[in-house]
């Protein structure tokens, strides 16, 4: 039993607050690389990790960072689970699987049915967790943020939990 979360990043692990806010101006403020761990709020990663913690669920990147510049297309999963580690995801390495394939469209539900069909075996229950409906508006999994809401937040968090199944993880009877 397998269950997925397809992560957006911006309008998601970000927001128009966080962009704004002291705080991360001073975490910027030397970086070189415009999409890094310093650019994810820290709070809305932690929300990240309760579903993570609740539901045993894994992660599948759908977000346009996958494949943002040469230095991240070199770097590809990699790369942006070392972001995610430093913004505090535990265990990124092992919880994050894969990225949706880029099919050169805006048509999110459309790569996200395409890794279901490659990689969706044994995958039983799934979310999508993201500030924009793309082509998914009628998707019973999208859990919406809001890029001027904060991104995702605790009651997102909860709705997650609860879609996902709270305390079966994956490997548990």
């Amino acid at each position: 039993m397998t269950k997925i979360i397809f992560l957006d990043f911006d309008g998601v692990l970000n927001s128009l607050q966080w962009w704004q806010s002291p705080e991360r101006a001073a975490m910027t403020r030397h970086s070189l690389h415009a999409r890094s761990h310093r650019n994810i709020d820290l709070c809305n990663v932690a929300q990240l990790q309760r579903i993570v913690d609740a539901t045993g669920a894994k992660i599948v990147i759908a977000s346009a960072w996958r494949h943002s510049g040469k230095r991240y297309r070199s770097g590809g999963v990699t790369q942006l689970r070392q972001f995610l580690q430093a913004g505090g995801l535990k265990n990124a390495r092992r919880v994050v699987i894969g990225c949706t394939p880029h099919l050169r469209s805006v048509n999110r539900g459309l790569e996200i049915r395409a890794w279901l069909d490659r990689h969706g075996e044994g995958v039983t229950q799934f979310v999508v967790i993201d500030d924009e409906r793309h082509d998914m508006e009628d998707w019973p999994e999208l859990v919406k943020t809001e890029w001027e809401g904060g991104g995702l937040q605790e009651e997102h968090a909860e709705r997650a939990i609860e879609m996902l199944g709270r305390g079966l993880k994956d490997n548990q009877p």
